[in-house]
């Protein structure tokens, strides 16, 4: 990966909104020319269907699929056949769009874990993140794409939380994991669906060394475009997600 690349993932405990802000980022970086990758890391896809693309694509777990029949068909003589085919497998998985390009990991349907998936997905996003100078990755719910390492090229790490306690043990185990794992970025917490005080909330985020990057009010117009399976594209520009989300794109360009 080029050292020049932004590398921004965005995690959380599920369903605090991370898709949404996932979606509004990638519009904010579209709009501005930053051809940017986008990384559907959540099995669910979210983020792949709110940029306008539908069913009928390849991911990286139907890759995983390939790469296993190919092991199981042809034994000990598939090992450098696979690693001679990796990338060109990889690549095929690549959605791509006149102003960005778009990798999901998807679902496969061999039975198992998602671990070798991860690790699959990791190889995927360092292999293919090296030409795109913004790269922002969706992760799933919880801390386990951070254990596996699957945002190791992290450059900035963005965790989306709701005003609850429960967010905030979240914002301190990920903000752990990373010391853990030795992997340096910069680190930001965003409120999303902000209604009332917040100043617990921040103080609490404060005493841990955690940046606050946003507070997000509750977005009625972003939940009527979600019921009504509309893209991101679809979003008035005066929302109170995208002009959030420009206001942390401001902060990590």
């Amino acid at each position: 990966m080029s050292k020049s690349s932004n590398v921004i993932a965005i995690v959380g405990k599920g369903g605090v909104g991370k898709t949404a802000l996932s979606a509004s980022l990638a519009r904010v970086l579209i709009s501005s020319e930053q051809n940017p990758l986008l990384v559907d890391a959540d099995p669910a896809q979210g983020l792949t269907y709110l940029m306008g693309f539908g069913p009928d694509h390849k991911t990286i777990g139907l890759v995983r699929d390939e790469i296993i029949e190919k092991a199981r068909a042809k034994g000990k003589d598939a090992k450098e056949e696979i690693a001679a085919t990796f990338d060109y497998l990889i690549a095929e998985t690549l959605m791509e769009k006149e102003s960005f390009s778009l990798l999901a990991m998807g679902r496969g349907q061999s039975k198992g874990c998602f671990c070798p998936l991860n690790n699959l997905l990791r190889q995927a996003i360092e292999s293919l993140s090296r030409n795109f100078p913004y790269v922002l990755i969706d992760a799933e719910a919880g801390i386990e794409q951070i254990n596996r390492e699957v945002v190791r090229s992290v450059t900035h790490l963005i965790i989306l939380i709701d005003l609850s306690f429960r967010s905030i043990a979240v914002a301190e185990k990920i903000q752990e994991t990373l010391k853990r794992l030795w992997i340096e970025c910069r680190l930001g917490v965003v409120a999303n669906r902000s209604s009332g005080d917040s100043s617990q909330i921040q103080e609490a985020l404060r005493a841990q060394g955690i940046e606050i990057w946003g507070i997000i009010p509750e977005d009625p117009v972003l939940r009527e475009n979600d019921l009504k399976g509309k893209t991101i594209f679809e979003l008035p520009e005066n929302s109170a997600m995208l002009i959030a989300a420009q206001k942390i794109a401001e902060k990590i360009s």
